[in-house]
């Protein structure tokens, strides 16, 4: 078992941001207030485990420090706080055989299926995945 821990961190200094016209679909330069000086944190833990990965991602950890203005956008505000949990578990994952590689593979199967048939006519196509 293997296991990642991290943090994506962003942080701005304030500044004018543009703000947002939904009417319009435009974004435009205001001067009416500064936004920034918070940071956006995202946790995450990865454990991989055999084949299958599972995930945990909490999503903007600093939402509310050390301000409650947390804004993307004038008059918008970033996402709440958030708890992602997955799993990644490929089942059908064949490993190649030593010496070959993807593609020839590939085509060796295409070579395969050009079989003739019974009936005399000859049948052409990649195998279905």
């Amino acid at each position: 078992m293997t296991a990642q821990i991290g943090a994506d961190i962003t942080f701005h200094t304030a500044y004018y941001m543009n703000a947002y016209n939904p009417a319009l679909g435009q974004f435009h330069v205001q001067r009416e207030a500064k936004y920034g000086n918070t940071p956006y944190i995202d946790a995450f833990v990865n454990l991989k485990w055999k084949r299958a990965t599972i995930y945990v991602k909490y999503l903007n950890a600093a939402q509310g420090w050390p301000t409650g203005d947390y804004f993307s956008a004038p008059h918008y505000i970033r996402p709440q706080r958030v708890v992602k949990i997955g799993i990644t578990w490929p089942f059908y994952v064949q490993p190649l055989k030593a010496g070959k590689s993807e593609s020839s593979t590939q085509d060796s199967e295409f070579k395969s299926q050009n079989t003739s048939h019974p009936t005399g006519g000859l049948s052409v196509g990649r195998p279905v995945r």
